[in-house]
């Protein structure tokens, strides 16, 4: 069942608050559900003690952040198994009631959607909106003095539901591929200006290092091959705080070119997550978008030509603002990979980053065949600092056994939603 709308009520024993809590025998708690597109016939809300689903909070995320107040990390819905029953559900309109909630330390409350003939995403309230982890100051809050027997979400649920009757329907944007420079491989510069150029997993291990000559990296391509690795570079005397990724993915006239904008630390370095799925790509960095021999280097390159993604769908989501937030969310059937639920099994999203450019990538699990892919994007928050382009690129075999592959581009506005396709293998290829 799909899940959304995340309220954690923080813990209250700091200030005394179990006293006020065995003095206490229910609470009423109330929210909105703002809702794009069609409207649903039916809203689903579940409640969940916080201590009794400890282990659904991955609290790892707050050593890489800093919040105000206490960190409790972020919620895996997959994780919670604890549901708390409460007396009655009321709905008026998009606001709606919770009647006669047991007390307890904190409560984790989702808000999610369906109709027939309509596929809902989930949305998670309680997270602070510049890191997405719980923490006691974003967390929906009991206030002693206002009384405990009645609180609020300090934001609406944000879901989107849309039709899945009928066929599906591409992209209504597409951008052709970037210059290919004629069936070639992207090119090495005579000299490099990057002092240095690595490609590594998470836990540090080199996959691929060409800070002195271009290489060919030895890792396995299959289903091993890592979900998330990062790209680092040092360029000296760089010209500003940004730089560009440049990206090949397949050869020859299938070849498909992205540049993406990476930021540039203010000693020139860069450290970039990304993914690649086992087909054959080619990364290269450089201080402009152009490929013109000056402030590229040597180039790391993975796979074999004839070595396409393991997977069924790949989608990868890149945008061009620094300091933003847009989240890729891909439905299939009655679950959802989003932020908030990174694996399903039948795909996984690799990260969720929230300070701009991306990339999410979402890959199908390998050995899932026929599935439906229905894919939407949200600008979940712009910090503040306007619209940003938004880049989808998805590979997938069509119904002709055919490599689809495809880009589709859109300027979005914060808390936009984009419906953005279906893909799959039943899915001709828009191209």
């Amino acid at each position: 069942m799909p899940r959304s709308a995340l309220a954690l009520i923080p813990l209250i024993a700091l200030t005394g608050g179990c006293e006020l809590v065995e003095d206490l025998a229910t609470a009423t708690v109330s929210g909105k559900i703002n809702v794009d597109g069609e409207t649903p016939s039916e809203y689903i809300i579940e409640l969940y003690s916080f201590t009794d689903n400890q282990d659904a909070f991955d609290n790892s995320y707050c050593d890489e952040v800093e919040t105000e107040g206490d960190c409790y990390g972020r919620v895996k819905v997959n994780k919670l198994d604890t549901e708390v029953s409460y007396g009655a559900l009321n709905m008026n309109g998009k606001n709606f009631t919770l009647e006669e909630v047991p007390t307890d330390l904190g409560y984790v409350l989702f808000v999610s959607a369906k109709g027939d003939g309509m596929t809902c995403t989930s949305d998670v309230l309680g997270y602070d909106p510049e890191t997405k982890v719980v923490t006691s100051e974003s967390a929906i809050a009991i206030d002693p003095e206002g009384g405990l027997d009645s609180f609020s979400a300090p934001e609406p649920a944000r879901i989107r539901c849309t039709s899945t009757a009928g066929d599906p329907e591409p992209p209504a944007e597409v951008d052709p591929p970037e210059p290919d420079n004629g069936g070639d491989d992207i090119p090495e510069p005579a000299t490099a200006a990057w002092s240095s150029f690595t490609v590594t997993d998470k836990a540090g291990n080199v996959l691929a290092d060409a800070s002195g000559a271009s290489v060919v990296s030895d890792v396995a391509c299959n289903d091993s091959f890592p979900s998330v690795l990062e790209v680092n570079g040092q360029l000296d005397n760089a010209p500003g705080d940004t730089a560009f990724l440049r990206m090949q993915f397949g050869s020859g006239d299938d070849a498909q070119f992205r540049t993406m904008p990476v930021p540039v630390g203010a000693n020139g370095s860069v450290n970039q997550a990304i993914s690649l799925t086992g087909g054959y790509a080619v990364l290269q960095l450089d201080d402009d978008k152009e490929i013109n021999g000056q402030g590229e280097s040597y180039t790391a390159t993975f796979c074999d030509q004839q070595d396409l993604p393991a997977q069924e769908l790949l989608l990868i989501l890149s945008w061009d603002k620094d300091d933003t937030d847009v989240d890729l969310h891909v439905t299939s059937g009655d679950s959802e990979v989003a932020y908030y639920s990174l694996s399903q099994s039948w795909g996984d999203l690799d990260i969720d980053d929230t300070n701009g450019f991306g990339p999410e990538t979402f890959t199908s699990s390998p050995g899932t065949n026929g599935l439906e892919y229905n894919v939407q994007v949200h600008y979940y928050s712009s910090h503040g600092n306007g619209d940003t382009n938004v880049t989808l690129r998805a590979v997938y075999v069509d119904p002709n056994g055919e490599v689809c592959d495809v880009t589709a581009t859109q300027n979005m506005d914060s808390y936009e939603w984009w419906d953005v396709a279906k893909f799959g293998p039943g899915v001709p290829c828009p191209n």
